[in-house]
């Protein structure tokens, strides 16, 4: 794993991944990348991911990539905690526009359930501590 928002090479291919259990592993991944650079005050490197998850899959044409970047900005928003604020005007663009053009219906709903709650999408209850005990 290097800089300039490269993700490891299992996550990356987690992510698009046609099984969704296989996406939320990646997801969760990143929740924990983006823990850690966050506590070590690694703001430059977070925003390089979320470029990398918006630009490689969130806009993807292939629908699995889609979803799985989905997961993954949801994974960014739950990994920031309260920290989330300077990065919320990248993150929200791709979320919203999974609810136009003609994507399909389940992009569309994690999408929905990213900007209603981001850890529904793990499974969580509300007051959980992490996304990690869900599992």
């Amino acid at each position: 794993m290097g800089g300039d928002g490269e993700l490891p090479h299992s996550v990356v291919r987690g992510i698009g991944d046609k099984l969704y259990e296989k996406r939320k592993c990646a997801a969760l991944e990143v929740e924990q990348l983006v823990k850690s650079l966050a506590a070590a005050g690694n703001t430059k490197r977070v925003g390089q991911i979320i470029d990398k998850l918006i630009e490689d899959f969130a806009f993807s044409p292939q629908a699995n990539y889609r979803k799985g970047g989905l997961l993954c900005l949801a994974a960014t928003a739950v990994g920031l905690a309260n920290n989330n604020q300077e990065f919320l005007q990248r993150i929200v663009p791709p979320v919203l526009n999974s609810f136009t053009g003609e994507n399909d219906m389940q992009a569309e709903l994690i999408a929905w359930l990213q900007i209603i709650h981001p850890p529904y999408i793990f499974g969580c209850r509300p007051g959980q501590q992490s996304t990690l005990l869900c599992l």
